[in-house]
């Protein structure tokens, strides 16, 4: 879901997933996440993102993810749309098997459609 106003942007999303077979589970999976957008003209904004994933049979309790950047609006035409965003981020791991782990990171992503 994504919520648009003059000068600012607003999404939510979420997944769950969950696989078994002959009764025994095999896959299960939940993320959720939301996303803050600053339109500081036509073509540059400013973005915050955060997410929780769950992933216990592939070994995570939960992954905490927290990003901030810098983005451009590339080619914003009727045909073509290209966007480019960076930033800093900060990952949290918690294990199923004990234990935690923080690690920094680089955000990057591009857009076209």
């Amino acid at each position: 879901m994504t919520w648009y106003q003059t000068s600012t942007a607003y999404s939510l999303w979420g997944n769950a997933a969950n696989t078994s077979s002959n009764d025994e589970r095999s896959s299960e999976t939940y993320n959720i996440g939301g996303r803050s957008r600053y339109n500081l003209n036509s073509a540059d904004y400013l973005f915050g993102q955060a997410s929780w994933l769950s992933d216990r049979l592939n070994g995570y309790d939960s992954r905490d993810v927290l990003t901030a950047g810098y983005g451009r609006q590339i080619l914003n035409g009727p045909v073509h749309s290209l966007r480019a965003e960076f930033g800093p981020g900060v990952r949290y791991d918690d294990f199923h098997d004990g234990g935690h782990e923080t690690k920094a990171l680089g955000y990057g992503a591009l857009s076209y459609q």
